[in-house]
């Protein structure tokens, strides 16, 4: 089925009823976004769809709109199949659950039987505006899967609701669900089609369907559009290959540059349970709800130290923190509990010139847990949990503790200067969106990298308690030193008198051959790092074949000799920059 996308206003027989929004406006550069990430036990079944098993969830879907209109959300979005079908009937007979005027709620529902659906569809007419016509050319299956868009009326008389289909089912090794019983639509509804800003959503696998996948079906002839773009999803492997294949499409492009794209996923736990094969079940471990966003570099790459003011108080918020480096995007990851997140999130375009703006571009602000007893929700914080792996927290005493106790910002700048990538490479996020960060546990998918870097700084700790081996740059520091952060200098080994002068930066890698190379590209990226390092670095690893300790450089004991540190590391940068900025 070909992909079409349609401005809302042709999905009405009367188009004066779609408002203005004002997250597509440029009065304010910012919009108030609430993300429900959701935990529950669902069936899926090819007749029926997927629907829930937990009495509690209807009242905090409910709960969680009122939370929506009490902080005039501009968006309010869920994930796929999170809204029971009977709520919708709620909404339309009680205002307190309706957005208020040019806001927009986003819901995605559970899934009903295609009859059930067109007669609600029929239903809901005598009370609201229902834009039917982009249900026009579905292809009708068993279920239908489905968003809601509901918002008041521009006459704000009414309630407006706006259906869009899942275009595509996810792929199924065996038919249980979408495979055998999906009904498809054929249109992506686009808000904002002459505004300063546009949105559209696609529904989890709506996003690899072959129209969409590349993009380009958003920006008609190379036309330019500021996209805010939705991606609900109830997806246990959301940074699969294909299911990301549009975001880094997007983000390989100069549309990227304009792009705000936002993920929200079920919450670690929930599982899907096939009717159609007992004792099977699909678990949602690693939820990666993110908002994606370019980063302007403007000619620098100071991304860690521009964004650690908004790094620091988002992750109180339960809000992460990763950089995507060749694609240049960021990654703002929510905790992968069940959570109510409200973020302030600036527009692709809130008018003015992007270079005068802060790097800041997204700011969680408000956070609620479930109320397991009443299904409601409670104003809290969430934390990403900070516990080590195990080989780390038995090597990291009496010395080596510091890391246990230190804070998320003090443990990316030492464990990046432990692995020899300075706090950057704590923070970068690989091609396949996988974080290995040491500070604290993400999520199940992450936690395999973790644990090995844990095992190299595990590694580096055994070399140090071992001073009759140490090299001669670390002999200054035998019997008395400490793990810490200097506080003016690059320096995680400091005598126990703290006098920092005499500190040392120790590193360890996984190859020897990679020595070297960790050495001189540390020298070249910490300012005066020649200055401070020259002989006061030390790069360890394990030979392949003998197993025996590995350092660089050597730095030679005669300290009249005329060159003391030996084959010292090449700091050139090879003449003037002439690297454009890569906005």
């Amino acid at each position: 089925m070909a992909i079409s996308v349609i401005p809302i206003e042709q999905c009405f027989g009367d188009e004066s009823v779609v408002p203005s929004f004002d997250f597509l406006e440029i009065k304010d550069p910012t919009f108030r976004l609430l993300r429900m990430q959701c935990k529950g036990d669902v069936f899926a079944n090819p007749e029926l769809g997927v629907r829930h098993a937990s009495s509690l969830h209807a009242a905090k879907c409910r709960e969680a709109l009122k939370l929506a209109r009490v902080h005039r959300a501009d968006i309010f979005v869920t994930p796929e199949y999170a809204v029971p079908i009977q709520l919708i009937d709620e909404i339309i007979r009680t205002p307190d659950l309706q957005p208020h005027p040019n806001k927009l709620w986003c819901l995605c529902c559970e899934g009903v039987p295609w009859e059930t659906f067109q007669n609600k569809i029929n239903e809901w007419s005598d009370h609201a505006y229902v834009g039917k016509k982009v249900l026009d050319g579905a292809y009708i299956k068993n279920f239908a899967g489905f968003m809601l868009y509901l918002f008041p009326s521009k006459q704000a008389d009414k309630l407006c609701i706006v259906p869009q289909l899942k275009l595509q089912p996810m792929r199924e090794d065996l038919f249980v669900c979408e495979g055998d019983g999906l009904s498809r639509g054929e249109n992506v509804i686009l808000f904002g089609n002459r505004k300063p800003n546009q949105l559209v959503s696609v529904i989890c696998a709506d996003a690899y369907h072959p129209d969409i996948k590349d993009s380009g079906i958003f920006y008609p002839e190379g036309s330019e559009r500021k996209l805010i773009i939705l991606h609900p999803q109830m997806n246990p492997a959301p940074r699969n290959g294909e299911m990301a294949s549009l975001r880094n499409n997007l983000f390989s492009q100069e549309w990227g540059d304009s792009t705000v794209y936002i993920t929200a996923n079920w919450a670690a736990g929930s599982t899907i349970f096939p009717e159609t094969q007992p004792g099977e079940k699909h678990v949602v471990q690693n939820p990666w709800s993110g908002i994606y966003r370019r980063f302007f570099n403007y000619g620098d790459d100071q991304w860690a130290e521009k964004l650690r003011g908004i790094r620091n108080e988002n992750v109180k918020h339960g809000l992460g923190f990763a950089f995507e480096r060749y694609r240049k995007y960021k990654v703002w990851f929510a905790h992968k509990n069940e959570h109510l997140q409200l973020l302030v999130v600036r527009k692709p375009y809130g008018g003015g010139p992007s270079i005068v703006k802060t790097s800041g571009t997204v700011q969680a602000v408000k956070l609620y847990l479930p109320q397991e007893r009443n299904g409601g929700w409670e104003a809290s914080t969430l934390h990403f949990q900070t516990a080590l792996p195990d080989r780390l927290m038995r090597e990291a005493t009496d010395e080596f503790a510091f890391p246990i106790h230190a804070s998320v910002e003090e443990r990316d700048i030492f464990f990046g200067l432990c692995l020899g990538h300075l706090e950057k490479g704590e923070l970068i996020l690989s091609s396949s969106e996988q974080s290995s960060r040491l500070s604290y546990h993400i999520d199940d998918a992450c936690e395999p990298g973790r644990a090995r870097q844990a095992d190299r700084v595990a590694n580096l700790i055994k070399i140090l308690k071992n001073p009759t081996t140490l090299p001669n740059q670390l002999r200054k520091l035998q019997g008395a030193y400490t793990f810490a952060l200097a506080k003016r200098a690059p320096f995680n080994l400091l005598p126990k008198s703290g006098n920092e002068k005499s500190g040392a930066l120790v590193s360890y890698v996984e190859r020897e051959s990679e020595m070297k190379e960790t050495a001189e590209r540390i020298l070249r990226e910490i300012p005066y790092g020649h200055v401070w390092l020259e002989d006061s670095i030390c790069i360890f690893s394990t030979k392949d074949v003998t197993g025996e300790i590995a350092h660089y450089p050597h730095v030679s004991d005669e300290f009249t000799k005329p060159d003391r540190v030996e084959n010292r590391p090449d700091i050139s940068h090879g003449g003037v920059s002439i690297e454009q900025p890569f906005d």
